[in-house]
């Protein structure tokens, strides 16, 4: 529309307003915020103050408030559109109702349940007053008064509107509808309070019963959309409802402790949102390889996916470093062509799914583990905590060789401002530009304050069930700490690193994305066995750079695209340790193409090079190579190209910054680099949380290879390296910036495979 209207159009402004409503749909709420304030704009200058669509727009600024849970701005904008319909005199129309939902449900997060009831009256009133028969909209009012009338505790009214609310859609719409779920979800919350307040088992029976409903509807709708951001948003709307969930099965566990199936149900919930897509995208790309789909035909799926990545890379090119704008013409249409390409994708796999019935069951043949599997799994001195992080309690399930039991943490505490504080505490002082004594002092207080607030809430609860050995199934922001860099105390002295009491100095600890993929990567069979033992790169080693890091005189770090000094002689360790040798590529000779071409013959890949994270958009997180052609651009390999390659390695050793983290998708977990080797066949991966140091990295990779030179599994050889480092560098370098980064994912048995 940019080529033919003015760019201030009536138009254009609604294009920018649909813009807006897309990306708050898929949680995108910075870029949603442009394109609706830039609709606003608009319209506010070609039809003045008063107008629906002027009211239109606060509505949706509102929700985008709302999503995240910034309930006061919400209120604001809501407030603004309900003024503008009421100058206009339009309380009485059909419009109005969308704006009584917004205040019922602002309020309703405001914990003003009364206000918010009169508000929800309101949109029944005018549904009456606007139809007849009974549809999906008077469907949606009534679950929305239902979830209102569980706050005020009135119980059996909620029911009603439910039950009211779920005889209308089943009326209207297919059994397997997913709209549905809202109401048995709505009526097992009923049930579970009516429990609480009486005690009567019937009703915690239904509670559970409705649970069960709501997630049976919930995966069938997962199954049934091959398109990646509804899962998300699917996965995200459902976590209050599992929470709830696990509850349930928790007060059944309670009542009877005899009752495992109950134990095992609130398992089931939690596993089944660790890290779905990761499983999910593994299991069809599983499905592919073995379902004998013509190599034609998964070519053409290769090429759409590759076409979507270039596509989505301009994108991103032109906003960071073009200087567009959401809002420019050029933007929106790679948003039209990226559309477009994933149609297309959506309808290949569809079609897969209905022309090879071996590539549906392989691609669905999806069996959660359950905590008995984990049991079997799990040696003596090992124990697996898996945390579920609700809206209002933390959930770790604690899983030993004979033991399952599940400790609930009130989440009484900003958990995420917490993880970050801990995360600035550790590295503020180390990346900074300009360091000074100020700056360490404050970074270390602030680190020794959080890592030991956080262990207090998250690992002191479970002190008398950790052994030495410790798997972390984390979620939300727990995936970017450290659980060994915590302080199970508070340090003697600030200035001294050799008083703080590690979490590291008595455990060991290696990290997975969820029980499930844990089981995966360690029975993990490649497709081909690697023909070589390992490929060892350090892209940006030179000879030379020793000199220049000298000349430098200062702290060097794996970040920007800089010479590493001590990258050289790690490779060069970690093959004279490894006894099956390999092969090593330095400088100029570690190129993105080398590493494309080598990298699926060999066991074991060791990359020392950069990386980058990128918390907006995970697939944009990337590893630089060596450039081929003097520019950057061909050097760096994006987490969305490394989806397309293929690996065979037990071991993939991320020696570069920021592997670990990304794009954080609360019920997903973070799409990070360490993630992507996790998809392509990696059953191991060693990667890093922040920008680390280049001479610290190589000393601790070394004697990680020591150790496992030794048999050692590769979570205590990581952990013995790492107390290694601490003994061998007292005073300063104690820090945990030099030594926490690095952490074990996946099937930690020995390189040896003992």
């Amino acid at each position: 529309r940019h080529n033919r209207l003015p760019t201030e159009h009536i138009d254009i402004a609604r294009s920018y307003h649909i813009l807006g409503m897309a990306h708050n749909y898929i949680r995108k709420f910075d870029q949603s915020l442009e394109y609706f304030n830039k609709a606003l704009a608009i319209r506010i200058k070609l039809l003045g103050e008063n107008d629906t669509r002027i009211a239109s727009s606060y509505s949706e600024i509102g929700r985008v408030h709302l999503a995240r849970k910034d309930y006061p701005a919400a209120l604001v904008s809501f407030e603004k559109s309900n003024a503008i319909m009421v100058q206009l005199d339009m309380t009485q129309e059909w419009d109005y109702v969308y704006v009584c939902k917004d205040m019922a449900m602002v309020n309703q997060k405001l914990g003003r349940p009364e206000i918010a009831l009169e508000w929800q009256e309101k949109c029944l009133a005018l549904w009456h007053k606007s139809y007849k028969k009974p549809n999906s909209s008077l469907a949606s009012l009534k679950a929305g008064k239902g979830s209102i009338l569980i706050n005020l505790h009135e119980l059996d009214a909620a029911e009603k509107e439910y039950r009211e609310a779920l005889t209308i859609w089943e009326s209207l719409l297919p059994a397997d509808d997913g709209i549905m779920g809202i109401s048995e979800a709505g009526l097992g919350n009923v049930y579970r309070n009516a429990y609480v307040s009486t005690g009567q088992p019937s009703y915690l029976d239904k509670s559970r019963t409705y649970f069960r409903r709501f997630s049976n509807r919930m995966n069938k709708t997962l199954q049934n959309n091959n398109w990646t951001d509804t899962r998300r948003k699917e996965l995200f709307d459902a976590i209050p409802i599992i929470e709830r969930a696990i509850q349930a099965d928790l007060l059944a566990y309670e009542q009877n402790p005899a009752q495992a199936e109950a134990l095992e149900s609130a398992w089931q919930y939690s596993e089944s949102m660790h890290g779905y897509l990761l499983y999910a995208a593994s299991q069809e790309s599983r499905a592919r390889h073995f379902a004998d789909i013509p190599d034609v035909e998964q070519a053409r799926d290769s090429t759409l996916r590759s076409e979507i990545f270039q596509l989505e890379k301009t994108r991103q090119n032109m906003l960071e470093n073009q200087g567009f704008s959401l809002t420019d013409s050029l933007v929106i249409r790679e948003d039209t062509r990226i559309f477009s390409k994933k149609q297309e994708r959506t309808a290949l796999l569809n079609d897969f799914e209905q022309r090879y019935p071996e590539y549906y069951r392989l691609k669905y043949d999806r069996k959660t583990a359950s905590m008995a599997d984990m049991q079997a799994r799990l040696k003596p001195g090992q124990t697996l905590l898996e945390y579920f992080t609700g809206d209002s309690m933390i959930f770790v399930f604690v899983i030993q060789p004979g033991l399952s039991k599940v400790v609930q943490i009130k989440r009484d505490f900003p958990l995420n401002q917490w993880t970050l504080a801990l995360r600035e505490g550790i590295t503020g002082y180390h990346t900074a530009p300009e360091k000074n004594s100020r700056l360490y002092q404050q970074t270390v207080s602030q680190y020794a304050e959080y890592a030991h607030r956080l262990y207090l809430k998250l690992l002191e609860p479970l002190r008398p069930w950790l052994t030495d050995e410790i798997i972390i199934i984390p979620d939300e922001n727990l995936a970017s700490i450290p659980f060994e860099a915590l302080l199970q105390t508070t340090p003697r002295d600030l200035s001294n690193f050799v008083t703080y009491p590690f979490f590291l100095r008595t455990h060991q600890v290696q990290y997975a994305y969820s029980a499930t993929m844990l089981r995966d990567m360690e029975e993990r069979q490649h497709q081909t066995q690697p023909r070589d033992a390992m490929l060892a790169m350090a892209p940006f080693f030179d000879a030379d750079t020793n000199t220049l890091a000298l000349r430098l005189n200062r702290e060097l770090l794996r970040i920007g695209l800089s010479p590493l000094p001590n990258s050289g002689e790690e490779v060069l360790r970690a093959v004279k340790r490894y006894h099956g040798g390999g092969d090593v590529l330095l400088g100029k000779d570690a190129t993105r193409q080398a590493f494309w071409e080598m990298a699926s013959r060999y066991r074991i890949l060791h990359l020392a090079t950069h990386g980058k994270a990128n918390p907006q958009i995970g697939e944009f997180s990337f590893l630089a190579f060596s450039p081929t052609n003097g520019t950057n651009e061909s050097s760096v390999c994006p987490v969305g190209e490394l989806y397309q390659l293929s690996l065979n390695a037990d071991l993939v050793l991320l020696s570069a910054c920021e592997t670990g983290i990304g794009e954080t998708q609360k019920g997903e977990g973070v799409m990070s680099l360490a993630r992507a080797f996790a998809f392509m066949g990696a059953k191991s991966i060693v990667a890093s949380l922040w920008s680390v140091n280049d001479r610290s990295t190589m000393l601790i990779m070394d004697q990680f290879y020591k150790e496992s030179a030794n048999g050692k599994p590769k979570h205590q050889a990581l952990a013995l390296a790492k107390r290694q480092y601490l003994n061998d560098n007292p005073g300063l370098n104690n820090h945990p910036f030099f030594w926490a980064a690095f952490v074990g994912i996946g099937d930690m048995s020995s390189i040896n495979g003992k």
